[in-house]
């Protein structure tokens, strides 16, 4: 589909900005002074731009038919009636350079029937009301003074031998009878046109003649002129009354009147023409504005609009039912490249206001549109639409505003729809628009409703129906337009909707109202009311909440109820989109989850609480929609209440109701960064994220906020609540009881749900109850309350307690104790024969159930000795270090003589070789197995050795990866300590630090309390 600047050439004048704003108010009197522009005066231009409506065509052959004798039967009277800007002065003006020049016009034809027209000149004489002065008169040339209607009329006929048959009745402003009227003019073919005669009878009004008034005597004067214009065969009358909604409605109303009463012969031969159409304003337009106009591409882009308007009416679309008829692709093929609303809109309802001067002021107007078009030449210009009316452009503006006597619309202007000092309400919904490489559609649809807003007599604003029809075009999403509307009904200080239409209004709407108000509101007063809400929303229920801690001191480290950790907004954000995981958790976080106390001691429960943080881009919204509740909160104070309509009352009440869930909506979206303890590979030390999802407005008005989050680590298996299964016994025991541990109290069993964060965060105590019963009905421990051992061979009549006086034991450990009773080795059997019984069964070790033993070395004299075995982590370096801290505090290793990190991953072993050499002065024993499949064969190689030598292994091993089709390799770094290091000191801190660095993927701890032997 082709653009407009494609099909259609404007005329130089519009391009250059050269079409001034009177050269459209044209004027008689100057074209018979020799005054004005060539537009008008010059006769082939003029005819050459005008569009020869049925009304001109129709006036031309009725005057000048009868005036040249063709059709004498034709009417000697004919008023032109039509509003300012119609088309009536432009009408006499053609009538008057036919007069004066006869058929000797070039294009004439076009017009009317050169039959009709005199070969010569006709007598003429045309008086504009505006421009006669029944005081002082109208001084010519020769020093004649005319005074009255009919005294110029004699001197335009004749000159000053005219003036001088009418000079007496002149003089005194008695209107002449018929027979002076004959005496002037004879039987010659004559054309008195008179323009704007209301206009002069209000001034006439003020003149008393005897004990008449001037206007009076215009009256009769019009009544001789009528009779005898009836009663000659070749003298035509043409006036002009303007539509009794302009400005001197009452005077047009009282000339009609007194003609009707006064003339039975005006009544009987009186033709009442208009000289323009409602259909053919476009064609005029289009014939003034334009060179070239490509009907054909009008014609393809007229069906395009009308099968996506069809399109989008069977889709649901509220469109007016016209756009739907065949009739209406041909209304827009007439008024292209014009869309019709803007033709329609602008002589509807604009022309309404009688500065306009509708056909004129449409002229005046749309030449404007067209420079500025023109100029910004947007890539969508298909058709020229009503929000094409630039207001951003200081004439357009003036014309719509100051020029129609409308400047309280300049307000609204800058205020809603554009401003160079600061962004208006539109401006700031486009710029969104914009961001998604989209058209302005908040201006294309603002445009659209301030045009139809600025009416007179008529109702203003748009229906949505025909806003959409105005606004829509092919390639355009009506969603789209429904959403840009949305936002600005909501934000626009003078627009409203009432039910029916959108509007532009002066006085301030709503929007306004509580825009004023909220300025009143600071943002400390909006963040003291959004802490109040936090505490209210999150309040108390699955967790004890923690609101806004400045650090880790603020935070208990106690194994009681779930914690729910809020970080105030000021003090920490997420710097993310809604849509993604933050890869660390913020620094507060992460300082309160690893430290404790004012002393920073290491923090023990980790397992036992959540964080919530605010996402930075919700912050400011968040904070103005509280400033806006507080606003709305005050003006919906019962005294303040009664200083609004009724129906502003009730807008306020919904508005405030509305306001408080909105501000609920807002903290639901800004926290939404929820950060728990986890023992997953993915987590960033200790803490994986989660992004809540977006909550509709019933889940977030009947709920407390804890319900949601309570749900989201449910789904995330991080819950363990009544209404989830009790944990496996075998799996809490894989958890739980690790290491060389023999016993532990129940209450510690509990407690290690809030310190391992590989377990769920325990809701439910009684769940961890069903799962140490379960734990002894399996033999996995031993239940011991201080009076009763429990195993399961009696665990039916076990009730758990979580209490530090009722214990778990291993069976061996509980044999040891005598908690237990060892079982009695079988007697020998005796008898007759002397035979013997059956062996006793041969002893098994009791931990690896074997004999031999498979997992110690049996030491001297009775029992086992088991060598402790090393400290085993794995995962990313932060969680690998994390769980190797984890066993130390469990084991209670206090310090370790060697670490052995193993990487199986060809990235990880090329980063560690960047990171070992400022490790060599710790020496560390580097042991490599490599196979590399090649192309044409495999290879395989073991390295023991320190850095020195790898180095030399380490290049020859990654060129060959770099060919090879498959490689496998394992490395592992042994790192001797000669004075034992810290789990929680510096040395692994920073080997943690420097494998992060190097960007180190996974890799497998193994710690060593002892060395070996």
């Amino acid at each position: 589909m082709e653009t407009v600047f494609q099909t259609c050439q404007p005329r130089q004048e519009v391009l250059e900005g050269r079409v001034e704003a009177d050269i459209f108010a044209a004027k008689l009197s100057d074209v018979m002074h020799n005054k004005a522009p060539d537009v008008y005066g010059n006769p082939e231009k003029f005819f050459a731009q005008t569009f020869p409506t049925g009304g001109l065509t129709t006036l031309i052959e009725e005057v000048f038919g009868r005036l040249s004798g063709v059709r004498s039967s034709n009417n000697p009277i004919i008023r032109l009636e039509t509003s300012f800007g119609g088309g009536k002065t432009h009408s006499l003006i053609a009538l008057y350079h036919l007069a004066r020049q006869g058929r000797n016009i070039q294009g004439i034809e076009q017009l009317a029937d050169p039959g009709v027209i005199p070969n010569n000149a006709t007598d003429v004489a045309a008086v504009v009301g505006s421009d006669l002065d029944p005081q002082n008169g109208i001084e010519h040339a020769d020093g004649i003074v005319t005074y009255t209607m009919w005294g110029e009329i004699a001197y335009q006929l004749a000159g000053p031998t005219g003036y001088k048959i009418m000079e007496e009745n002149d003089r005194s402003g008695i209107a002449p009878g018929t027979q002076r009227l004959d005496k002037l003019i004879g039987n010659r073919p004559t054309l008195i046109m008179i323009d704007e005669i209301a206009r002069y009878y209000r001034a006439a009004n003020g003149k008393m003649v005897g004990q008449d008034t001037l206007a009076g005597q215009t009256v009769a004067f019009m009544h001789t002129l009528l009779e005898f214009a009836a009663s000659k065969e070749r003298v035509v009358v043409v006036y002009t009354l303007a539509e009794t909604s302009d400005a001197y409605a009452s005077e047009t109303e009282d000339l009609k009147t007194a003609l009707r009463e006064t003339s039975r012969v005006s009544a009987r031969l009186e033709k009442v023409l208009r000289p323009t159409a409602e259909t053919e304003i476009a064609a005029i337009v289009k014939r003034r504005l334009f060179t070239r106009v490509d009907e054909s591409a009008g014609a393809a882009v007229a069906q395009e609009f009308f099968d996506y308007y069809r399109k989008a009416h069977e889709q649901g679309v509220a469109l007016p039912q016209k756009a739907m008829r065949v009739e209406y692709k041909d209304e827009l093929c007439r008024s292209y490249p014009f869309h019709p609303e803007l033709l329609d809109t602008l002589n509807r309802k604009t022309a309404t206001i009688q500065n306009f001067q509708k056909t004129r002021g449409a002229l005046r107007l749309l030449a404007s549109v067209i420079l500025n078009l023109w100029q910004q030449k947007e890539a969508d210009t298909y058709l020229i639409h009503p929000h094409h009316v630039e207001l951003a452009v200081p004439i357009i503006r003036d014309d719509l505003t100051s020029r129609l006597g409308r400047d309280a619309f300049t307000s609204v202007i800058e205020a809603d729809i554009f401003s160079e000092k600061q962004d208006t309400h539109v401006q700031e919904i486009d710029q969104d628009w914009l961001s998604k490489d989209k058209p302005p559609l908040g201006k294309r649809v603002a445009q659209t409703v301030f045009l139809h807003s600025i009416t007179q007599g008529v109702a203003s604003g748009v229906e949505p129906a025909l806003l959409n029809l105005a606004v829509g075009q092919p390639g355009l999403d009506y969603q789209f337009i429904s959403k840009a509307l949305t936002d600005l009904e909501k934000t626009c200080w003078y627009m409203e909707f009432d039910g029916a239409r959108y509007r532009f209004k002066t006085e301030p709407s709503i929007n306004k109202i509580v825009a004023d108000e909220t300025d009143n509101y600071t943002k400390a007063v909006a963040k003291q009311e959004l802490a109040a809400r936090i505490k209210n929303y999150y309040a108390e229920k699955h967790f004890k909440p923690v609101f806004f801690p400045e650090g880790p001191e603020s935070v208990d480290d106690d194994t009681g109820k779930p914690k729910l950790v809020i970080i105030h907004f000021d003090s920490e954000t997420v710097n993310a989109s809604q849509s993604q995981a933050y890869d660390d958790p913020p620094v507060l976080v992460d300082r309160i989850y690893q430290k404790a106390g004012a002393q920073q001691a290491f923090r023990i429960n980790q397992n036992n609480l959540i964080f919530l943080v605010a996402n930075a881009n919700e912050v400011a919204p968040m904070i103005e929609q509280a400033r806006k509740y507080k606003a709305l909160a005050a003006l919906t104070d019962k005294e303040r209440l009664k200083d609004f309509t009724k129906e502003q009352r009730e807008e306020l009440k919904n508005r405030a109701a509305a306001a408080e869930l909105d501000l609920k909506v807002r903290v639901a979206s800004a926290y939404r960064h929820l950060f728990y303890p986890s023992g997953e590979a993915g987590a960033v030390a200790g803490l994986a994220q989660h992004v809540l999802p977006p909550q509709d407005v019933g889940q977030i008005n009947n709920t407390n906020q804890q319900d949601l989050l309570l749900q989201v680590l449910s789904e995330l298996g991080k819950t363990l609540t009544s209404q989830d299964k009790p944990l496996a016994a075998a799996y809490a025991q894989s958890k739980i009881w690790t290491g060389t541990k023999e016993e532990m109290t129940t209450e510690e069993f509990r407690q290690a749900f809030c310190q391992k964060r590989v377990l769920p965060i325990l809701f439910d105590p009684e769940q961890v109850k069903e799962t140490i019963k379960e734990g002894v009905q399996k033999g996995l421990w031993v239940y011991y309350n201080g009076q009763k051992a429990f195993t399961r061979d009696n665990a039916a009549g076990l009730m758990v307690q979580l209490t530090p006086g009722h214990k778990l034991y291993t069976r061996e450990k509980a044999l040891r104790d005598g908690i237990l009773e060892r079982p009695k080795p079988a007697q020998p059997a005796t008898g007759g024969g002397g035979t013997t019984g059956p062996k006793p069964p041969k002893q098994v070790c009791p931990l690896c159930g074997q004999n031999p033993c498979v997992c110690l070395n049996s030491g001297g004299g009775e029992g086992y000795f088991h060598e402790k075995k090393p400290l085993v982590a794995a995962g990313v370096p932060n969680k690998a270090f994390a769980d190797l801290r984890d066993l130390c505090e469990k084991e209670k290793v206090e310090a370790l003589a060697s670490l052995t990190i193993k990487l199986k991953d060809i990235k990880s072993v090329q980063a560690v070789a960047l990171m070992l050499p400022q490790y060599q002065k710790q020496n560390p024993v580097i042991e490599q197995d490599f196979t590399v499949e090649l192309p044409d064969g495999s290879l395989e190689l073991k390295f023991s050795g320190g850095w020195q030598n790898y180095r030399e292994v380490k290049n020859f091993t990654e060129r060959l990866a770099k060919s090879a089709r498959e490689t496998y390799v394992e490395t592992r770094l042994t790192f001797e300590y000669p004075e034992p290091v810290s789990p929680h000191g510096e040395e692994l801190a920073k080997m943690n630090e420097s494998l992060n660095t190097f960007k180190v993927e996974k890799i497998e701890i193994e710690a060593k309390e002892t060395k070996d032997e």
